[in-house]
């Protein structure tokens, strides 16, 4: 049984309840920020249920139904906010994680267009550079993989690991004497990095082979 003192209170809690879809969705984010991914997904929908073309919480809730695996509500999620605003700030990173649930989906073809697209918006990212240059090396593109590692190194010319790719990429090439300098320098800037030894004793064995 409802007082009527009640109704009051219930009323008056109501009218103080923020509406307003950009204060919902900074809550929202928030929770997201501090790891409550569940309760974040619950507080983008109902911003949506305010404004369903809310383009910023479409993106953000689409990220946070990635983060929780279900990545074809994510990619619908996603693809809607940059329906709704091509220019989105944050359109970059959609494209990346739009890549990355394709790619927890199995689809290496439909995660490495959505690197490429990242890509026609910010041509130098290093994440959207790297993730297509191994989508690329993954389906044996080696030419193609191995100019964004190049271009990864003219971004940061001492990572270890980009160098060791690069001659990943010259060795299945046929090219192993410039595999060789390339994860040989690798190895100068990390002498732990475990993938470049194992390359470095496959071009080596490649290069005995052939008497070189």
């Amino acid at each position: 049984h409802e007082r009527a003192g009640d109704r009051g209170h219930g009323r008056r809690a109501r009218e103080l309840r923020p509406r307003d879809p950009s204060a919902l969705h900074t809550v929202a984010e928030a929770l997201r920020t501090q790891g409550r991914v569940e309760e974040s997904i619950a507080g983008y929908h109902t911003v949506l249920e305010l404004d369903p073309e809310f383009a910023p919480a479409h993106a953000a809730l689409g990220i946070a139904l990635y983060q929780s695996q279900r990545y074809r509500a994510g990619l619908t999620s996603m693809q809607r906010a940059l329906e709704l605003d091509p220019e989105l700030p944050v359109a970059t990173s959609l494209h990346l994680f739009m890549g990355r649930a394709w790619a927890g989906l199995g689809d290496a073809e439909a995660a490495a267009q959505q690197y490429e697209r990242a890509l026609r918006i910010e041509p130098r990212n290093p994440e959207a550079l790297d993730h297509l240059a191994m989508a690329r090396f993954a389906q044996r593109r080696y030419e193609d993989a191995l100019a964004l590692y190049r271009t990864l190194l003219e971004i940061n010319p001492d990572n270890a690991l980009t160098h060791s790719n690069v001659g990943a990429a010259l060795y299945h090439l046929d090219r192993p004497q410039q595999a060789l300098h390339s994860i040989e320098r690798a190895l100068d800037l990390d002498p732990d990095l475990e993938i470049a030894r194992t390359g470095l004793a496959e071009v080596r064995k490649l290069l005995n082979q052939r008497g070189q």
